[in-house]
């Protein structure tokens, strides 16, 4: 069996003062804006390279919407010979083969709650599902009782420290940023 290992926490150096305090806090104001940048360019540089793709994928989208329904015609004209009168599904044209494939069966359902009403009116119960879970929103309101029940535990008291530093708009950042580069 593989050893666990531990790995060590990262070092880092406690603020030292009020002031050091501040200061980083400041510095992490920046940092986090220098990140916001970041980001923003790569979504810019994204939305700019999915906008090529697209305009040079759409001709090619036209083309298929042509080529496709064109081979789907002439197969199904000629299906009974492609496909032995029905003995096969598929047919191979040495560049390419096409399949004619049965969809498993799919339920549809429109106006769910009239159905589920037939349903029980009918007395076809077999074909509803009644999912039952804990009501959390119930346990919170009584936690003397629920947490007396084994499996529930109640957590409170959780403390998170968040940092907030001054924060400048996104858009001044990033134009400040495209000038410096």
């Amino acid at each position: 069996m593989a050893r666990k290992t531990k790995s060590k926490a990262p070092a880092f150096e406690a603020a030292q003062s009020k002031t050091d305090a501040a200061d980083r806090i400041a510095n992490i104001g920046n940092l986090r804006r220098q990140l916001q940048v970041i980001e923003a360019e790569q979504s810019e540089a994204i939305a700019a390279i999915k906008k090529q793709a697209e305009a040079k994928a759409a001709g090619i989208k036209e083309r298929l919407s042509q080529e496709e329904p064109a081979v789907q015609a002439w197969c199904e004209a000629n299906r009974e010979k492609l496909t032995l009168s029905g003995k096969k599904k598929s047919f191979d044209f040495g560049s390419g083969v096409v399949r004619w494939r049965q969809r498993p069966p799919a339920v549809r359902l429109r106006g769910i709650a009239d159905v589920i009403e037939r349903l029980r009116a009918l007395g076809f119960t077999e074909f509803l599902r009644q999912k039952t879970e804990v009501d959390k929103d119930a346990v919170l309101k009584n936690p003397e009782k629920a947490s007396a029940i084994a499996g529930i535990t109640i957590v409170s008291g959780v403390e998170d420290f968040v940092i907030e530093p001054v924060d400048e708009k996104l858009s001044d950042r990033l134009a400040e940023h495209r000038e410096a580069s």
